[in-house]
């Protein structure tokens, strides 16, 4: 215990968030009944999530900031 190295904060917290939206696609993954992912996996998986979601929220800015004007004009 005392030859342990101190932990650094901002990796622990990252580790953490992590962890927090593990559990969340994990959650997620149950209620859809989609099959979970492995655990090896799982990190890929909350990747392509985290893409797909910020296309879309892209796709949604896009419409509103391109197709709004004309829709309305």
């Amino acid at each position: 215990m005392l030859n342990k190295p101190p932990r650094n904060a901002a990796l622990a917290d990252g580790a953490e968030t992590m962890k927090f939206f593990l559990e969340l696609m994990r959650i997620l993954h149950t209620l859809v009944g989609i099959t979970p992912a492995e655990p090896e996996h799982e990190r890929t998986y909350l990747l392509l999530w985290a893409g797909a979601f910020a296309v879309i929220i892209v796709a949604v800015i896009a419409f509103v900031l391109i197709f709004m004007p004309r829709i309305m004009h």
